[in-house]
């Protein structure tokens, strides 16, 4: 049976996301996000959480990317997530 590998972007994705959660823990979700995206925060839509959007095309494994994620990040993944929100 072969291995299953990713796909570049799907890879840079996973990647992406587990730098901005990292980052978040350290610096604080507003923080992460500028120095994660090079782009200003809009406090308009989100207050001071910005919202985390990964662009995946239709067919591009989004459920694989799901699986992966939750896989490397454990069973802490929602308290991750909470405590880089705060």
């Amino acid at each position: 049976m072969a291995a299953f590998a990713l796909k570049r972007y799907q890879g840079q994705a996973l990647d992406a996301l587990d730098n901005y959660l990292r980052a978040a823990r350290l610096t604080g979700a507003r923080a992460a996000f500028e120095s994660e995206t090079g782009y200003g925060y809009n406090a308009e839509p989100f207050g001071e959480t910005p919202c985390v959007c990964l662009r995946i095309p239709t067919g591009g494994g989004r459920c694989v990317f799901a699986m992966l994620f939750k896989l490397e990040n454990g069973p802490n993944v929602p308290q991750q997530i909470d405590a880089a929100i705060r």
